[in-house]
């Protein structure tokens, strides 16, 4: 059975951490599966001839927001060019509307919702156990399958969240590949906060990775002469003493890598602010996610924010350490428009930090 696994990445600089993860949990059991990174701008004609030549039974895409667009005329032509392939889409652009993706689009034949390793190993043991000819219960035992019966209605299994110890390191032995690369990371799945507007608010509970084996990878990829690590938390200092040492630990490596995090910048502790004063210049870049300065929008999309300790620890940031600081905002949330442009912001004696949307 020849598995490829597929990421499309919006640039060229950047590496696909989803690939990382599954082929990991599935090496061993599945020696010919093979991870395969593209990138947006690439001609379509050459990455769909990347993964026929290489004739594969099962192929597997990670979904982004960015790649989807590419990703779906793709598998429309790896149906013609290989038609007895089975084709299984994953990642957050499809796992939330997965009734409408299966129902949308014939091309595709199953889809894992939500967390994806024990749930590929499952579905490529199950493959394997009936040669592709899968049984109704056999599907029914994949965890977060998405699938359609046999009258063709659509069915999803329920996800089944992962000890995350069980899954074995990712960056560890030869990391030359990654050199001058952009290596995306994180030390938790799951989100603290129901933000409205966000998919992390119905991830579930946070969980972490344990904190040996974080450190661990964080060694080996600055020891590789990565450019810069940007952890994927969705809160990286929701647990203010976990966020402390892996800080001081980040500030202890000798490495010109640079840590990018998201931080919620009104639980940025008193701790942490003053052993950011002693890291290195170009150690850390935080992005905080501000999302807007009115409470009534706020209040609107279940944003817990106290803007003045906001303002207070970004004008410290940029006035006492060395830490560059990105502020997140977003456009189009209720209770704001156009008629807001021009009112004062707390934020706006906070020293003119960067800001992004």
């Amino acid at each position: 059975m020849k598995v490829v696994l597929a990421a499309l990445n919006a640039r060229y600089s950047h590496s696909s951490l989803a690939l990382r993860y599954l082929q990991r949990y599935c090496e061993g059991q599945f020696p010919n599966l093979e991870t395969v990174e593209f990138n947006i701008n690439q001609n379509p004609r050459t990455i769909l001839g990347e993964i026929a030549r290489r004739k594969p039974d099962v192929v597997g895409f990670s979904c982004y927001i960015w790649n989807i667009e590419i990703i779906l005329p793709l598998v429309r032509s790896l149906r013609k060019v290989c038609p007895g392939v089975t084709i299984i889409l994953g990642g957050p652009e499809v796992s939330f509307d997965a009734e409408y993706w299966l129902t949308a689009h014939l091309s595709i034949d199953f889809i894992i919702a939500g967390e994806g390793e024990e749930a590929l190993r499952r579905f490529l043991e199950e493959y394997e156990r009936c040669g592709g000819e899968f049984t109704q219960e056999a599907l029914a035992s994949v965890p977060g399958l998405v699938y359609r019966d046999g009258e063709g209605r659509v069915v999803q299994n329920p996800s089944q969240p992962l000890d995350l110890a069980s899954i074995p390191p990712i960056y560890h032995g030869d990391l030359r590949d990654l050199q001058d690369k952009i290596v995306y990371f994180e030390t938790t799945r799951g989100c603290p906060f129901k933000c409205a507007y966000c998919l992390s608010s119905v991830m579930g509970r946070v969980r972490v990775f344990p904190l040996a084996r974080t450190k661990g990878e964080l060694a080996a990829l600055a020891a590789a002469g990565v450019q810069q690590v940007r952890f994927v938390d969705r809160t990286f200092n929701y647990d203010p003493r976990r966020a402390y040492e892996l800080l001081e630990f980040m500030i202890s490596l000798d490495t010109s890598t640079r840590f990018q995090v998201e931080v919620s910048g009104d639980i940025l502790t008193e701790p942490i602010l003053e052993l950011l004063t002693t890291a290195p210049e170009n150690r850390f870049q935080f992005e905080i996610g501000v999302q807007s300065t009115n409470p009534a929008t706020l209040q609107a999309v279940s944003r817990r924010a106290d803007l003045q300790r906001l303002a207070e620890a970004v004008r410290f940031l940029k006035e006492k350490t060395t830490v560059i600081v990105l502020l997140d905002l977003i456009a189009g949330l209720p209770e704001e428009g156009f008629w807001r442009l021009g009112s004062p912001s707390i934020l706006s004696t906070a020293s003119s930090p960067t800001a992004s949307t």
